[in-house]
């Protein structure tokens, strides 16, 4: 390597051990508390309160047409503005539980069972989000997505009644057709259509010192996922082991010019860590990155993003914890 080559391998490091000692300067959010006039039936003064004894009451969706997703976004989330609702413990059947993702064109891309809980989770909404919201308490329900959003693609979400329930066994109620929720994902930088896909089994009688290994695709290769086939699609895994293959699309503006690899424990290999405008496809805009899982778990997995003066931007977690707090 040569001095100017081993310059800038110093300047990444010393630009992640920054992010790292940022990490440990966050602070504290204060708690959050009820405005005067509002409260979990009636998350907002001016609008009718809920009768929370025999309806589910309030809920908002994220992301959607008038809040988007930035950059990344691998979940889709309900947000509720109280605390007493509980996800089905059965596995779900025939018409309950189940929600269901379609892209613009109507293509079922993916079907999540709320009971299931590697992919389905609930939890109590932070303090830092509450304050977003105006909220004084509530709950989040995650729905882990096989494939990221693709940035700027159409999909829209129908679900069925059981995906939430209240202690009295009130569902959320149906939801049929395009015009309820819409998830969008947009940015000027960012990962787009992010999966994970099992590792291709191999036949121990076929490997031997002729064996030719297969090169991985490209940095010009732009099709991630069919997205018309990834329910039907057995090797898409939403929590990769060791050996097992992800593939996203990177795409670069606005004051990012480079993307990073970020993996401090090694946990996954990449034959190129680091991107730019010249390594995108010319028609799409998208620099494909495909790579390998080498540890048993994922451990920490991001892509940083640096403007032209290699100054940090904003890092992007697709596992892990950030070590930065935005």
């Amino acid at each position: 390597m040569d001095r100017y080559g081993t310059m800038k391998c110093v300047r990444r490091l010393l630009i992640i051990f920054l992010c790292l000692m940022l990490g440990f300067r966050a602070g504290y959010a204060a708690a959050a508390e009820w405005p005067a006039g509002t409260g979990p039936a009636q998350p907002y003064p001016g609008r009718p309160a809920a009768d929370l004894e025999h309806s589910l009451g309030y809920m908002m969706l994220y992301p959607c047409p008038e809040a988007p997703a930035q950059h990344y976004c691998d979940s889709l989330y309900m947000f509720l503005p109280r605390e007493d609702v509980h996800l089905p413990d059965a596995h779900a059947r025939d018409e309950y539980g189940l929600l269901y993702v379609y892209n613009g064109n109507g293509e079922l891309l993916e079907i999540i069972d709320a009971s299931d809980r590697s992919r389905v989770t609930m939890e109590i909404i932070p303090d830092e989000w509450l304050q977003s919201l105006l909220w004084g308490g509530g709950v989040m329900v995650r729905l882990r997505l096989l494939t990221s959003l693709v940035r700027d693609q159409s999909y829209y979400v129908e679900m069925q009644p059981g995906i939430i329930l209240t202690p009295g066994l009130i569902s959320n109620p149906a939801v049929h057709g395009p015009e309820t929720w819409q998830p969008r994902m947009t940015g000027s930088y960012g990962i787009s259509g992010r999966c994970y896909r099992k590792a291709p089994e191999t036949d121990l009688s076929l490997v031997g010192p002729d064996t030719v290994q297969q090169k991985p695709p490209d940095a010009h290769t732009t099709a991630v996922v069919d997205q018309t086939r990834a329910w039907n699609d057995p090797d898409l895994v939403i929590r990769p082991e060791k050996g097992d293959r992800i593939d996203m699309d990177v795409f670069l503006g606005g004051d990012a010019v480079t993307a990073v690899i970020y993996c401090p424990e090694w946990s996954y290999y990449f034959e190129q860590t680091e991107y730019t405008v010249r390594d995108a496809d010319p028609e799409t805009g998208l620099i494909h990155v495909t790579g390998r899982q080498t540890a048993d778990t994922p451990g920490n997995l991001g892509v940083i993003f640096l403007d032209s003066e290699d100054n940090w931007v904003n890092i992007l977690m697709l596992s892990g914890e950030s070590p930065v707090r935005e």
